[in-house]
């Protein structure tokens, strides 16, 4: 008999907005409503967090209080060594990302708005994935 405790999944969102914090709230709880969410509204905060913390997924809008962004957290040494699986949520089309870069590498992008079915469907395809290998877009 396993007398192990499962693993609690905790995912870490970094969101500013009360709005679609509501509705990330109400994606993750249809996946698995075991989950254990962490909220922070910026960068900093996140990475805070994450010195002290393990995470299983890490959810981050690309607009952020403060001045730094989604994408910053992204391509954070302490994200890059984390292995962490990485989501970032933008209302910019993944199109304006690739415009804005020759070899820089990108998170998934869940594009804003999005249902409940295609948020399940990215969020759940990078769960219980490795990190992210990024990709490196030409």
């Amino acid at each position: 008999m396993n007398t192990e405790k499962p693993l609690l999944k905790i995912v870490l969102v970094v969101e500013d907005d009360d709005c679609l914090k509501l509705s990330i709230n109400r994606c993750l709880r249809a996946i698995d409503r075991n989950l254990q969410i962490e909220w922070v509204g910026s960068v900093d905060e996140a990475e805070a967090y994450l010195q002290t913390h393990t995470v299983s997924l890490i959810i981050a809008d690309h607009g952020l209080l403060g001045f730094r962004t989604g994408l910053d957290l992204w391509n954070s040494n302490l994200v890059k060594t984390s292995r962490t699986p990485f989501v970032m949520i933008s209302g910019y089309p993944v199109e304006y990302f690739v415009r804005q870069s020759t070899e820089m590498p990108l998170p998934p992008i869940l594009t804003k708005p999005f249902s409940l079915s295609e948020f399940n469907t990215f969020v759940s395809g990078h769960f219980n994935s490795q990190k992210n290998e990024p990709e490196v877009v030409r």
